[in-house]
């Protein structure tokens, strides 16, 4: 008998060649597409091009409206983060809390084997048996956006795009007549497709973007800014200050509605704190340790020493200096290739 898997489908071309090569491999499939955002002509092509895919693969596609409950989980998370001055990722949040969950909540509720999605990692099996997810071997890997999944989850997923580069993925797409196969790949934050963060912000989550103070690292006051909310730590473009040199957003206080910037020189770090650390296999380690750490999802792995502060906090020191991490990101562990979780930035 055929083992069943669900397949988390978005109508993009990742999930679509994901059905393609479930179905080749043996898999009785069926998807699910997650409708996370209101009704608009948006989803409803997202949909329509899901069922062409599925139609042209031949497996049976479900819908699942969540869109409400997105929009209390990972929106406001969102939103409550912003106004806290913080940076979030909602990918990493909404992976285990939603799509993944909604996944493997559907595989329990009728007796299916397995859940996938169209995520670039790698995963295997260890000699008890376990799934180790690891990161790609391209640069498009994305193991950093599910350093906070499940045991559960991570041990019933299935990656099918393991092997493959994106430019292969679309090739195979063309050569089996997915009508995805051109289809432009999301580059924002899903329900900010514009990326006007602010705009969202102020619209949607009622915040106010009221003007304040740029300072320097010593407190002067270096200009007005036009509000924190259009500002992200890091930040070089768009600050519509002229002092004569580059300067970056170091530090964002929505309490006192000041923008910290600093020079070149002052925006990187070697030490940073980490909150409430989550480990996908096990219990988080209670004794310092070595690992490779990413800052954000971009960035390379860096050697690290991790020293358990508390059961909530710890340590980080990095062995190669790198620019301000923000508060709010995650930072993602690893050992070599295999991700082991991941703990939010202070």
């Amino acid at each position: 008998m055929k083992k069943k898997i669900i397949l988390g489908m978005s109508g993009g071309v990742d999930s679509s060649v994901c059905a393609l090569l479930l179905k080749q491999s043996g898999w009785d499939v069926t998807g699910l597409m997650l409708l996370l955002q209101p009704p608009s002509p948006t989803r409803e092509e997202a949909m329509e091009d899901a069922c062409a895919a599925a139609q042209r693969v031949g497996i049976p596609l479900q819908f699942a409206d969540l869109h409400q409950t997105f929009r209390e989980t990972v929106m406001q998370n969102f939103i409550d983060e912003y106004q806290n001055g913080c940076t979030p990722n909602p990918c990493v949040f909404c992976n285990p809390t939603i799509k993944f969950a909604s996944l493997l909540d559907f595989a329990k509720e009728n007796g299916l084997d397995a859940i996938a999605t169209g995520h670039y990692v790698r995963s295997e099996r260890d000699t008890a048996g376990r799934v180790r997810i690891l990161r790609h071997s391209s640069h498009k890997d994305q193991s950093y956006f599910l350093s906070y999944l499940t045991e559960e989850q991570a041990q019933r997923a299935v990656f099918p795009l393991a092997p493959y580069t994106k430019p292969q993925v679309r090739a195979i797409a063309a050569e089996n007549g997915l009508p995805c196969a051109e289809k432009r790949d999301s580059q924002e934050v899903c329900f900010i497709p514009d990326g006007d963060y602010a705009s969202f912000l102020t619209t949607t989550g009622g915040l106010t973007a009221e003007p304040g103070d740029f300072l320097d690292a010593q407190g002067k006051v270096l200009g007005r800014h036009r509000g924190t909310l259009h500002y992200t730590l890091g930040q070089r473009r768009g600050l519509e200050i002229a002092l004569g040199e580059r300067v970056y957003v170091k530090a964002l206080d929505p309490k006192n509605n000041t923008v910290t910037l600093c020079r070149e020189e002052e925006r990187y770090i070697t030490d940073l704190t980490v909150s409430h650390p989550h480990w996908i296999y096990g219990e988080p380690p209670r004794e310092p340790f070595s690992a490779l750490v990413k800052i954000r999802s971009a960035a390379r792995p860096t050697p690290a020493e991790i020293t358990p502060l508390s059961n909530s906090l710890w340590r980080v020191t990095l062995a190669q200096r790198q620019t301000t991490a923000a508060p709010g990101q995650t930072a993602a562990f690893y050992d070599g290739d295999l991700l082991l979780g991941g703990a939010r930035i202070l």
